[in-house]
């Protein structure tokens, strides 16, 4: 930043939803009425909306002068965005990351993440070998007996094994290895956790004050006018699996199996931790303490009422199946 004030006026823009511009938070979705107007809502914090605000500030700011721009993860697709829809705009774009994948099917993202999440995973494991045991503990606890969350919400193994998105982190591995110390703390009554991991839970996660990532993540992978997600993450999950086989403990039994088998578990080298957008669908009810949000945002094939699904809203495509097409528009994905 210093640098940049010595060359340039800097402007710092909280996009929509975010910072100091109105937070889509849960409550305020909810606020909003039916789902489907919530979804249609939503709709509008995608790239496109972003990149028109940008031009307003650039228009009223920055009195129509060019602009260069910095842009980092989600920030470099919305720079795409910026090339493709007001070239003439831009002096010049500086990606620090976020370099959005064009011309790639979504599929062979979330196939190369998983890759890379099981490369972080083993290097976790081998660091700390002990937390082997420990998340594997973990995971039995959460299959039988779900924890809730000291702000709301519940902790599942699911949502559990999404602290993985802490690996994608510098110090990532320090950090979640220090929170599962936090299991080990004296005290908790037998089969439940000790409140101090519950809260380190808590505080390690922002998708119950801050639904956006969660909800229009996949989206932003979808590259030209046709092309479609359909819950991509899901899929790739699904065809890493076989190389994940779990092996059941003693005691465990055939039940107990075929729960961890369906969330993806290595469960003789630890459990797969990953980043909740590579287990999607993550039903909402997990992350948030009021039900009512779950009509928002229904994953595909979950919803009892595919005309309440927020997908359906978003992209013109029903959620009937898990498999169902969600179309995409190209702001969607630039």
């Amino acid at each position: 930043m210093k640098v940049a004030l010595d060359s340039f006026r800097v402007l710092l823009f909280d996009q929509r939803g975010t910072g100091r511009s109105t937070p889509a938070t849960p409550q305020h979705i909810l606020s909003i009425g039916s789902p489907e107007a919530q979804a249609e809502y939503m709709s509008h914090f995608r790239a496109d909306s972003i990149v028109n605000d940008c031009e307003i500030v650039r228009d009223k700011i920055a009195g129509g002068k060019r602009l260069t721009l910095i842009g980092q993860s989600f920030g470099g697709f919305c720079m795409l965005r910026y090339l493709s829809a007001y070239p003439d705009a831009i002096e010049r774009c500086l990606f620090t990351c976020g370099l959005a994948p064009v011309g790639k099917p979504v599929e062979e993202v979330y196939r190369a993440t998983f890759k890379r999440m099981e490369k972080r995973n083993a290097r976790f494991y081998r660091r700390y070998p002990d937390e082997i045991e420990n998340v594997r503990d973990l995971v039995r606890i959460l299959h039988t007996s779900p924890a809730k969350l000291p702000r709301g919400g519940t902790l599942t193994a699911r949502r559990f094994l999404s602290l993985g998105l802490m690996l994608g982190s510098g110090a990532g591995l320090e950090k979640l290895h220090d929170l599962l110390e936090l299991a080990k703390a004296p005290g908790a009554p037998a089969g439940e956790l000790p409140e101090l991991f519950l809260r380190g839970v808590d505080d390690a996660e922002a998708f119950s004050t801050n639904p956006i990532y969660w909800l229009l993540h996949e989206s932003i992978y979808c590259d030209g006018p046709g092309s479609a997600s359909a819950w991509a993450a899901e899929r790739a999950r699904a065809g890493v699996a076989p190389g994940l086989r779990l092996h059941a403990t003693a005691g465990q039994g055939r039940r107990a199996d075929s729960l961890h088998r369906r969330d993806g578990l290595q469960m003789d080298g630890g459990g797969l931790l990953s980043p909740p957008v590579l287990r999607c669908p993550l039903p909402p009810a997990h992350t948030h303490s009021s039900a009512r949000r779950r009509p928002l945002a229904c994953p595909a094939g979950r919803s009892p009422r595919p005309r309440s699904c927020w997908q359906t809203r978003l992209t013109g495509r029903s959620c009937t199946t898990s498999t169902t097409s969600a179309r995409a528009t190209p702001s969607a994905a630039h």
